[in-house]
């Protein structure tokens, strides 16, 4: 399905609990209004409003306005405007805003020292800095401007110091007020400057 989420109100509903039982791929956000999103493997975004009974699902469509850019779906995260920032496999990051129902891609493969890959392993939202970052399998962090865009892509270069420790980038829950990234085999952490 592509378009306008697909809605059930029968929670009973068997294709509702296949969707949410069969083919969750572990990556899970739950909203402050109460809401659940699930990613999926190969089925792109479940959604689930416990009060209200509602059921969606958000699919991966190759027109951009239609859907997500990969049904493989690794990391969700909501920013402080409610937007959900979805993270493939495949498809780059992908912006949804639930209210206007529309999508915004982001793929790394078209900026200077980006990634054919696209393959989203991380993120972690910088609330004060409006800025998402993102570990990308085998080739490194990637930090994305919410407001403008700007992708600034943050690679290991061989006898650099001040590059980062390795391109393996997984996720680790922060610190309160701080930025985490974990590499293969040791942690970063980042202590925010105020602006």
């Amino acid at each position: 399905m592509t378009g306008k989420p697909e809605h059930s109100t029968d929670t009973t509903n068997r294709r509702t609990k296949r969707a949410f039982l069969t083919r969750p791929s572990g990556v899970y956000s739950a909203t402050g209004r109460g809401t659940i999103w699930a990613g999926t493997y190969f089925g792109g975004v479940n959604y689930f409003h416990p009060q209200k009974q509602i059921f969606r699902e958000y699919q991966a469509s190759p027109n951009e306005s239609e859907g997500l850019s990969s049904p493989i779906v690794s990391r969700i995260t909501e920013d402080d405007k409610g937007n959900l920032w979805i993270g493939t496999e495949g498809g780059g990051v992908n912006r949804y805003n639930a209210e206007t129902q529309t999508y915004k891609r982001y793929t790394l493969d078209n900026i200077p020292g980006g990634t054919a890959q696209n393959n989203i392993k991380a993120i972690y939202y910088d609330a004060q800095r409006e800025t998402l970052w993102l570990g990308v399998h085998m080739a490194g962090l990637y930090k994305l401007n919410t407001q403008t865009g700007n992708i600034t892509p943050y690679k290991r270069r061989q006898g650099d110091k001040h590059s980062i420790l390795s391109n393996s980038i997984d996720e680790h829950p922060p610190p309160s007020g701080q930025t985490a990234a974990g590499y293969q085999q040791r942690d970063l952490r980042i202590r925010p400057r105020n602006r």
